[in-house]
């Protein structure tokens, strides 16, 4: 069974191109990869991690 993620709707705004969609974990890779800001998030595994304890990601 695939992990998948989702970006929760308080990323509707600021993220609007990632809303209603699902992701596996290396397409949620691509999204950091491609989008997020580095300077304030210098790696991927503490980007995800900050993400799923704020609740701005969903894994399910």
């Amino acid at each position: 069974m695939v992990n998948k993620y989702y970006f929760s709707e308080d990323n509707r705004e600021s993220l609007p191109e990632v809303m209603d969609r699902s992701f596996t974990e290396d397409q949620i890779k691509e999204v950091y990869r491609d989008i997020i800001d580095k300077t304030e998030y210098h790696d991927f595994k503490e980007w995800l991690f900050d993400m799923l304890k704020s609740g701005l990601i969903l894994h399910g």
